[in-house]
């Protein structure tokens, strides 16, 4: 009975107590941590320095690289507000050249050229380059040309001409100042460049041509006058077909009814 309840005995080895989860997770990193520290202490104090120096090498590298991209960045901003600045002035301030061309006064075959300054500042600087043709009107054929004339002015200011010129021009004679009795024409064609007084040059090109003086007439009574004068040549076309389908003469009068008599 001794023997068998001895080899049947209950006794069990005892069991390994559970350690928590939050234990084994602050011992693994300090495990980690003195692992590392071992091996940082392992290393070579040069090769320390060296490290260290390389990482400071890249973040300098990357902070000169992001400062260069806001720099360039702010500067475009600023260039910009310059520009639109600039635009803004320039468009107020800036000189405005015409080229004018006047046509011959009373008995005298001679045109007057001259540049006009509509803007607020002077130009410094305003030259042409053009020619002028005798042609015959309205058909436009040529009958004479000059050679080319160059002009310049200087200092043109507010409001004022600047280098007047008068050039003889042949053929033309006093019944061609009326539409009605228009045979010739005289047509100046070129180019002029001018300072708009902020170091701009600005070319643009001349066509003009003389159309003589007519009246319009109106079926209530009224009138008016214009021409004797240069027009854009694509001005001029348009007005010639205004002109072919106009009223040149004044309206005849419709005899007012008499009265009839008993």
């Amino acid at each position: 009975m001794n023997d068998t309840s001895e080899a049947t005995g209950t006794d069990s080895p005892e069991k390994t107590p559970r350690i928590p989860l939050w234990t084994r997770f602050l011992g693994y990193v300090k495990r980690k941590e003195n692992e590392r520290r071992t091996k940082k202490e392992s290393v070579p104090a040069l090769d320390r320095a060296a490290r260290l120096t390389s990482n400071a090498t890249i973040w300098i590298a990357i902070f000169t690289c992001v400062s260069i991209v806001v720099n360039a960045g702010m500067f475009l901003i600023l260039r910009r507000q310059l520009n639109l600045t600039r635009q803004e002035v320039v468009g107020q301030y800036a000189a405005i050249i015409q080229f004018r061309v006047d046509p011959p006064a009373k008995n005298s075959n001679a045109i007057s050229v001259s540049f006009l300054n509509g803007g607020e500042i002077p130009s410094p600087v305003a030259y042409a380059n053009f020619q002028i043709t005798i042609a015959a009107f309205p058909n436009g054929e040529v009958l004479w040309k000059s050679e080319t004339y160059k002009r310049i002015a200087y200092q043109i200011g507010k409001n004022s001409n600047g280098g007047v010129w008068d050039f003889d021009v042949p053929l033309i004679e006093s019944s061609d100042s009326a539409y009605l009795t228009q045979k010739r024409t005289v047509r100046i064609e070129g180019t002029y460049t001018y300072d708009n007084g902020f170091g701009d040059k600005i070319s643009i090109p001349v066509c003009q041509s003389l159309l003589g003086f007519y009246t319009l007439y109106h079926p209530d009574g009224s009138s008016n006058s214009d021409g004797n004068r240069f027009l854009d040549c694509a001005d001029m076309a348009s007005k010639l077909i205004i002109l072919n389908k106009a009223q040149l003469s004044p309206y005849k009068k419709q005899p007012t009814a008499q009265p009839k008599l008993n």
